[in-house]
Parts: C-alpha cells; sequence; structure tokens
C-alpha cells in the first residue's frame, strides 16, 4: 500500500537520471523484515531503469533473493554474482546443508544456474562457478570464519567488478585476496583468530603480495 508507494518512490529518485551507478551490492545488514523484502523486490524490478549493469548479492539479500525465485526470474542483461555459504545455499536450492557439503562443485553450478549468476559457494577451497566454468580458491584459513569476513569479501568482488573484468574472474580474483588478506593477518599474529578489520588491513599487502610474487 502507502509504505510500497513510499518506498518505490524514494528508490526511484535513487535511481534518478542525474545519479550514475556501475556496482550494486545488496544485502548485508538488510534484515529480513517486510519492508526489506519490499526494498529487496522494488530495487531488483528496478534495476533496468538504473542502468546498474553488475549486482552482487550477500547477506540477507540472498535470504529474499531465495523468496523473489518462487515467482520471479532475475532481469535479463545485468551480471549477477551470489556469494552464499552453506545454509543460505540450503535455502536457494531448497536441500539439506549435508547434501550439499558432499557435493560442493555440483551444488555451487546448481546454484549458478537456478539463479543466472556467477555462485560463490563459500567454505574450505570456495568455489567461483558461474554453471560451465568453474574456480576453486586455494587461499583462506578458517579464522574468516569471523562476523563480518562475508561484508569485505563483498566489498573487494565489488571493486574488483568496477573493472573492466568477466564477473568470474572477478569474483575469483576476489575470494583470492580475501583468502589471501586471511593468511597474512593470521602469519603476522600468530594466531588462528582475525577480526573483520584485521582482514581490510592486510588487503593491500594480499594485492601487493600478488603482483610482486
Amino acid at each position: 500500500g502507502e509504505i510500497e508507494k513510499e518506498i518505490k518512490k524514494d528508490i526511484e529518485a535513487f535511481f534518478g537520471e542525474d545519479r550514475h551507478y556501475n556496482v550494486m551490492i545488496i544485502g548485508p545488514g538488510m534484515g529480513r523484515s517486510e519492508v526489506s523484502s519490499l526494498v529487496f523486490n522494488i530495487i531488483i524490478n528496478n534495476l533496468k531503469l538504473s542502468g546498474i549493469k553488475k549486482v552482487l548479492i550477500d547477506g540477507d539479500g540472498l535470504y529474499h533473493l531465495s523468496e523473489f525465485l518462487k515467482s520471479n526470474k532475475l532481469p535479463e542483461n545485468i551480471s549477477f554474482v551470489i556469494t552464499p555459504h552453506f545454509s543460505e545455499a540450503s535455502k536457494l536450492l531448497n536441500k539439506p546443508v549435508e547434501q550439499i557439503k558432499r557435493n560442493r562443485l555440483e551444488a555451487a553450478k546448481e546454484l549458478a544456474k537456478k539463479t543466472s549468476a556467477v555462485a560463490l559457494l563459500k567454505g574450505p577451497a570456495t568455489i567461483i562457478t558461474d554453471g560451465i566454468n568453474s574456480l576453486i580458491n586455494t587461499t583462506g584459513n578458517p579464522a574468516l570464519g569471523t562476523g563480518g569476513s562475508g561484508d569485505v569479501l563483498s566489498g573487494i568482488i565489488g571493486a574488483l567488478l568496477l573493472k573492466d573484468i568477466l564477473p568470474l574472474d572477478s569474483t575469483g580474483m576476489g575470494a583470492y585476496i580475501h583468502g589471501l588478506a586471511a593468511d597474512i593477518s593470521v602469519e603476522e599474529s600468530n594466531l588462528q583468530v582475525l577480526k573483520a578489520t584485521d582482514l581490510i588491513k592486510q588487503i593491500r599487502p594480499a594485492v601487493v603480495k600478488i603482483i610482486f610474487s
């Protein structure tokens, strides 16, 4: 009703002609309320008006996506990236977590095909796939289980999506840099724990290490 009209008006203003965005990250910290669900649906349905060509969906956005896909498809001609952990993947695929863990590559491919997105399935040796071509990440450690780590990953991938790089490659590079930053942090502290802020501090050293190694 009235709330939906207000949200739609605000989002259309946000996507106004005088504004230009290349990439959107939607979901982290969004919540799962009815209002956030409306915001998610209205944004996705208005993406073509926005001119945005690349969208990463993470966090609570994956919950809203699983609901959205029950009766809709993501808009075409926009590159989507999704970054679920096992329980988010379970909701998207409507399959038990244990089944996903037993064949993670197959589950990641299924996620990509179902959503028409590049899927990054988090876990040990994170898998990135577009449903046909797949990458397996070789960096990272258990300390990445900390809160906020996934938000940092989304930010890194979002920054790479701004470059003229294919979404599959941007997502794979983002996962590699994110994991390497965690490896450097753990190596320097000699502790198998880290905060998201520790991770952020090591992004630049990780990129430098990749360039000069």
